[in-house]
């Protein structure tokens, strides 16, 4: 069943680091297998890292990149 486009879920996921690991890999499964007609996904990630990396070259950008302070 196709959702209408402002019925789709919104999701956020946040990830404080960038540089692969456990979390991030769930992370990046997670945001690029959800089907775009059901589900908004948006990702929160700290810093240039593997992850961002990984997102942007699958087609998918990160909504935020946090910085350190």
């Amino acid at each position: 069943m196709q959702l209408l486009p402002d019925m789709r879920k919104k999701i956020i996921y946040v990830v404080t680091k960038s540089v692969w690991g456990g979390a991030q890999r769930y992370v990046y499964d997670l945001a690029t297998h959800l089907t775009a007609e059901d589900f908004d996904v948006a990702v929160a990630c700290g810093g240039q890292g593997a992850l961002a990396a990984k997102l942007k070259a699958s087609g998918y950008n990160p909504a935020k990149e946090l910085n350190d302070r």
